[in-house]
């Protein structure tokens, strides 16, 4: 597995936000280029990398105005194995590479079965979720 430099696009909500840093993983599969991010559990692709981070960069913005306007965030990111401290201080904290691995079957079957570039991709959750 390859280790690069993080995509550094960020997602910008309405107020305030939190920056994190999640791993997500590119590959290929049937001559397209993937984006994954074991983290949240969302996927984007293309025929070139660049195509494939913008897919994922408007399924990561669905992900967020979905969850936000169900007003499910939070239980979301819980149940995907994140530690929200919440308060005025409010802290997201994804879970451990190594965690996801054990407990994601899809991302296994990835990790070992794909020639994978791992990268760390900053995230911008809003606060007012």
């Amino acid at each position: 597995m390859k280790q690069q430099k993080e995509f550094c696009a960020t997602l910008q909500g309405k107020g305030k936000t939190i920056i994190v840093n999640v791993a997500v993983v590119l590959f290929e599969e049937d001559k397209r280029q993937i984006v994954y991010c074991p983290a949240l559990d969302i996927f984007g692709y293309g025929l070139t990398e660049a195509e494939a981070k913008e897919s994922f960069d408007l399924c990561l913005e669905e992900f967020f105005d979905y969850t936000i306007n169900k007003k499910t965030l939070y239980a979301v990111l819980e149940e995907m194995g994140w530690k929200i401290r919440k308060g005025a201080r409010q802290k997201f904290t994804p879970p451990q590479f190594s965690q996801l691995l054990s407990q994601n079957q899809v991302f296994s079957d990835i990790f070992d079965h794909h020639n994978l570039t791992k990268v760390d991709r900053q995230i911008s959750i809003p606060t007012c979720a």
